[in-house]
């Protein structure tokens, strides 16, 4: 499977808080667990959210040993559109 980055990856938008704070990825056993966390906007993606979403899915691509992707949120929310 090859993912392509979206049209939004191209443009840069400020960000106020890190990215690694608001997308927590991890790695264990095949899985690896994309959550969102951003609770206090219902996970609300931004542009460096959707930035950082394709770069954890494109090095989860490239590990042999990753079987499967869980994406997540925090919160109460999964995910809403900004």
């Amino acid at each position: 499977m090859l993912i392509s980055a979206p049209t939004a990856l191209r443009r840069r938008a400020p960000e106020a808080a890190p990215v690694s704070d608001q997308i927590l990825i991890s790695r264990a056993d095949g899985v690896c667990e994309v959550r969102f966390n951003r609770p206090e906007k219902r996970n609300a993606i931004t542009f460096a959210m959707y930035e950082a979403l394709y770069r954890g899915l494109r090095e989860a691509q490239a590990d042999a040993a990753v079987r499967v992707v869980l994406l997540g949120g925090e919160g109460a929310g999964f995910l809403r559109r900004q």
